[in-house]
């Protein structure tokens, strides 16, 4: 079996060190999405400014308002730095709320070393949704699309890997890598005609690479093992 790498070409967020709150809540992301539906201060709910303040705590299980809140949470939370901004609230899943900050001067900031702002904000987020009674916790924020971007390079550079895989016929261990990226390969990897299946717990979770079975014929979907996360 060939050995691992995982060497990225990414100046940011590579290699990151988690705590473990911050990790068990990073590994309950969504991969980035290519798309997103029309729900924004301009769809549902208006600005965040205007949210009905009836939604804080209502407890029930209704995601738009889930999103409602999120939305005015993230956006109080930006102007206590002195940033109004209008956060783009979406989902893609009625599972994960997708919130979305546009590029500003406090990008970096924003951002934080490896991305550690921007998983403290998710936790926040969460927790906050969790606190108020709601049963759409789960979050997702990206700051002037550098997850997106960041999941980008990663697909590009994995092609390698995959081209590996199928040229050998051998399958391949990865190092590991936090849920959200290998949520990145296991999808490119899907579109590229491979099996993929993670093994491993915690820090030491990984993909393993494999070629598509040869009982499936070539009009046959790849077999996919995602995590359980």
């Amino acid at each position: 079996m060939a050995g691992r790498n995982t060497q990225v070409d990414a100046p940011q967020g590579d290699d990151e060190e988690r705590t473990e709150p911050y990790q068990a809540y990073d590994e309950g992301a969504p991969e980035p999405a290519t798309k997103r539906s029309a729900l924004s201060s301009d769809g549902v709910g208006g600005s965040g400014g205007e949210q009905d303040a009836t939604v804080r705590g209502s407890g029930n299980g209704d995601m738009e308002e889930a999103i409602l809140y999120a939305k005015k949470y993230v956006e109080d939370l930006l102007s206590f730095f002195g940033l109004n901004t209008d956060v783009y609230a979406t989902t893609e899943d009625d599972e994960v709320i997708e919130l979305s900050i546009p590029s500003t001067h406090l990008n970096g900031f924003l951002i934080g070393s490896r991305g550690d702002t921007v998983r403290a904000m998710q936790f926040i987020i969460s927790t906050a949704l969790k606190n108020s009674g709601y049963s759409h916790t789960r979050v997702n924020v990206d700051v002037a699309d550098y997850k997106k971007n960041r999941a980008d390079r990663l697909a590009k550079h994995a092609e390698t890997w995959f081209k590996e895989v199928k040229d050998s016929g051998q399958a391949k261990d990865l190092d590991p890598m936090n849920a959200a990226d290998r949520r990145v390969v296991h999808k490119a990897a899907s579109d590229y005609g491979l099996e993929t299946e993670s093994i491993g717990e915690g820090r030491d979770r990984h993909i393993v690479l494999k070629p598509a079975s040869e009982a499936a014929g070539e009009e046959d979907e790849p077999k996919e093992v995602k995590d359980k996360e």
